[in-house]
């Protein structure tokens, strides 16, 4: 069997639940999620490509991928340190009720926010202030992990398509390779070529040369 190298390419199916009730909060089989109540139509449920290494999963997952099997499943368990960390009591915040009564935002325990740019969850309302705790979600839990990676990626083209597609969100890219000088074209619509600065270019193309040795050069067309 294959065995699971830093900066492989591999398709995984897996499921995450949390270790005290067995909460299923995120998976790649699309069946699974809807039976779940999480489903996303945003994820590419049944084809979840990664580079192992360029924390594109927690990492501490990744490190324990390394080395696995093509084709075995794998249980995981990971503490809260090895998933989405303790909770950090500097992350708890105290702001005015009436920061949310201005915008017509009835705060209760329970509720995410966005402030400023950053997720929180509303833990208590007391006395004309409101306690918002910043911490990730699952901040001190425990976490299982159910892994299997189905197949190992060969083709540079659907390397170079799919980090494209984790790093950078580009779902629809269209990916050619010259073998004779390696070099890679990604056709992308044409106004998203016109948001790319020539220093956006050059750090996209400096990435992928390290991912995927097979491509030395990286350009960009309209489709």
């Amino acid at each position: 069997m294959t065995q699971l190298k830093q900066n492989d390419f591999v398709q995984l199916e897996f499921t995450a639940k949390l270790k005290e009730n067995n909460t299923i909060f995120d998976t790649s089989n699309e069946k699974t999620a809807k039976s779940s109540g999480i489903y996303n139509p945003n994820m590419p449920y049944g084809d979840y490509i990664i580079c192992l290494g360029h924390k594109q999963i927690l990492p501490k997952l990744e490190e324990k991928l390394v080395g696995k099997n093509v084709g075995n499943e794998y249980v995981f368990d990971l503490k809260p340190e090895e998933a989405f960390g303790k909770k950090d009591a500097k992350l708890f915040k105290l702001i005015p009720l009436k920061f949310f009564t201005k915008d017509q935002v009835n705060p209760v325990p329970g509720l995410q926010v966005n402030i400023d740019g950053s997720l929180g969850t509303v833990t208590t309302v007391t006395g004309g202030r409101v306690i918002v705790d910043f911490n990730h979600p699952f901040a001190s839990k425990e976490v299982v992990y159910t892994v299997k990676v189905t197949r190992m990626i060969e083709s540079p083209a659907e390397k170079v398509k799919a980090f494209l597609r984790m790093k950078y969100d580009l779902k629809n890219a269209v990916v050619n390779i010259e073998d004779s000088n390696n070099a890679a074209t990604v056709k992308i619509e044409k106004k998203l070529i016109d948001a790319l600065t020539p220093e956006i270019k050059a750090e996209v193309e400096k990435e992928l040369v390290n991912v995927v040795p097979e491509i030395k050069k990286l350009g960009f067309a309209a489709k």
